[in-house]
């Protein structure tokens, strides 16, 4: 082979790889403007906005190891939970499946328990409360997830358990704690235990 055909070659492939390079770059740009945008959407609860740029950016995104994926895949599963989308069951199920080993797989258990509550379907919130770790929560996300986990137990007739659950939130300033000192309170009471 000459050395003209060479350089020939080799200028073809720079051009080649300076061409894909320059394609990869913009496709970044854009993935990160796109989940950036979606998380300032969603952190101003314009959820379905966000729901279309995450979905967008998974879409862009073919390997399901990439971390913007996974973070895409994590919030457009929570913004189906907060428009009570049908799907939400099925997105957070298939993100928690996916990806233990995610630093929100213990904020999609959570999602998932609520959706199961609010749909009182308390059994199944029971169980997905307690695959939840609490140490993974804030200190609002605390409040809600000893509460629900409660009234979970109660619902679905253990009392012991939910005395538990309620006098962890029953005595703090948060949303929840009239809540959980009405119901431990009323426990209590159809226990006989009524200076409690």
């Amino acid at each position: 082979m000459g050395k003209n055909k060479i350089r020939s070659i080799i200028l073809l492939l720079l051009t080649a790889f300076s061409s894909y390079a320059q394609k990869t770059t913009i496709y970044t740009e854009t993935v990160l403007s796109d989940f950036n945008l979606g998380l300032d959407l969603f952190t101003r609860e314009k959820y379905s906005g966000a729901q279309q740029l995450f979905n967008k950016v998974i879409a862009a995104s073919p390997d399901a190891k990439n971390e913007i994926r996974k973070q895409s895949e994590f919030f457009s599963a929570v913004c189906a939970f907060e428009l009570f989308n049908s799907d939400a069951e099925h997105l957070l199920t298939k993100f928690i499946a996916h990806h233990p080993e995610s630093a929100q797989n213990q904020l999609g258990r959570f999602y998932l328990a609520k959706l199961y509550y609010r749909e009182n379907k308390f059994k199944k919130a029971e169980e997905w409360f307690e695959k939840t770790d609490p140490d993974a929560l804030s200190a609002k996300e605390l409040d809600e997830y000893y509460f629900k986990t409660g009234y979970s137990q109660h619902k679905s007739g253990k009392d012991d358990k939910a005395l538990a659950a309620f006098a962890r939130v029953k005595d703090e300033n948060g949303k929840y704690a009239p809540y959980a000192s009405y119901y431990y309170g009323h426990i209590q009471y159809e226990k006989g235990n009524y200076e409690s």
